[in-house]
Parts: C-alpha cells; structure tokens; sequence
C-alpha cells in the first residue's frame, strides 16, 4: 500500500502532537496536498525559498 501525504501528516501528528508546538512554530503541511502518494520527503525546520528550490530540483 502506498502513504499519501495525508498518511504522513497523521504520523507526524502522532510522533510529535502539534498541541506541543510553541506558539511561533509552524506545523502542519506548509506545501503540498494530501491526496498525493508520498514518493520522497525531504525534511526542512523551516520552509523557505530555498527549501522549495531543492525539493522541486529533487523532484
């Protein structure tokens, strides 16, 4: 069976509960929709224009 991005969100909701996060801390799916098979990941601590960059080269 392959994960959809959705299968991914819940499974980091449940290894790291956002109700934790501290209130400048961004959680959830920044970018992105959860209908989509997961086919890589590529983890960043914050997004930005340069993380987008990478991950569409990685495409």
């Amino acid at each position: 069976m392959l994960a959809t991005v959705n299968d991914l969100v819940a499974l980091l909701e449940e290894l790291m509960p956002s109700n934790l996060a501290e209130d400048w801390d961004n959680v959830g799916l920044m970018l992105g929709r959860k209908g989509k098979t997961v086919k890589k990941i590529l983890l960043a601590l914050d997004l930005t224009k340069e993380v987008v960059e990478q991950a569409i080269s990685q495409k």
